[in-house]
């Protein structure tokens, strides 16, 4: 099967884009930082030679604005382009060399995102880690709501009690008016 390089390329930065929006995102998910790691671990596989004869910029397969910083790839692109005429060239001097590149890479990348995809992958445990999350919360919010009405009672008792004592204190206050001024004539 002959895989097209136009293909990779898209496919490839597609991948990066929606990880990228969920890493910069002002919210971005539980495992942002799995993400970045698959991220920067498919740039490695991209930017290394697979097959010890061609590489991807052999092939004109080159990073767009990528910064290299240590050993991970900055965010701000990361993604690819594909200069034809290069990879023309390098078609038709060493056509069989640069198919196994693109496979080998293309099989390396599948691996690294049946990773992240797999039961038990990336995917998986960030699922994981959210539901976790979603239900410390929903238990915070349960004990919240319990205490708040606990509270509410206790109060709606102490003015109940209040409101019936300074009823009496008027009730009696006005036996005793009502006791002098009778009491006078």
């Amino acid at each position: 099967m002959l895989l097209r390089p136009e293909t990779l390329v898209n496919d490839y930065n597609a991948a990066v884009e929606a990880a990228n929006a969920q890493i910069s995102s002002t919210n971005p998910i539980t495992g942002a930082n799995e993400l970045q790691d698959t991220v920067n671990q498919m740039a490695q596989i991209v930017s290394s030679t697979v097959t010890n004869s061609v590489t991807m910029q052999d092939l004109g397969i080159t990073f767009n604005q990528a910064a290299l910083q240590g050993t991970s790839f900055s965010t701000q692109s990361g993604t690819l382009s594909l200069n034809t005429s290069t990879l023309t060239q390098e078609l038709q001097s060493n056509f069989s060399g640069a198919q196994q590149e693109l496979q080998a890479v293309a099989q390396s990348l599948g691996q690294q995102l049946n990773y992240l995809t797999e039961p038990g992958g990336t995917i998986a445990n960030i699922n994981q880690s959210i539901s976790a999350q979603v239900s410390s919360l929903q238990s915070e919010l349960t004990f919240a709501q319990q205490n708040y009405q606990m509270q509410q009672s206790e109060l709606l008792n102490e003015l109940a009690t209040l409101a019936q004592a300074l009823l009496q204190l008027q009730m009696a206050s006005q036996g005793n008016s009502s006791s002098s001024s009778s009491g006078g004539l």
